[in-house]
């Protein structure tokens, strides 16, 4: 888990649009696929449902993930 993968969790659990999300931290649309997808692995499930036609949501592993996350955020700053 690197912090180029934390970047991309977050701020796609936030936009929830892959190409606001690659545009937002200035890299490429298969660029915020492979962080995810590396993340993914290490965490051992799926963080998002894109089980719908261009729509992202959260799974239930994503929300904990990103809740723990965003507190950690929290404490640092």
């Amino acid at each position: 888990m690197t912090i180029q993968d934390i970047t991309c969790f977050l701020k796609l659990a936030e936009t929830l649009n892959y190409t606001k999300t690659a545009s937002a931290l200035y890299i490429s649309q298969p660029a915020v696929s492979r962080h995810i997808n590396s993340l993914e692995q290490e965490i051992g499930g799926a963080l998002f449902d894109r089980s719908v036609r261009r729509s992202v949501q959260l799974t239930e592993i994503g929300r904990i993930l990103y809740k723990g996350l965003k507190q950690c955020e929290d404490i640092y700053q």
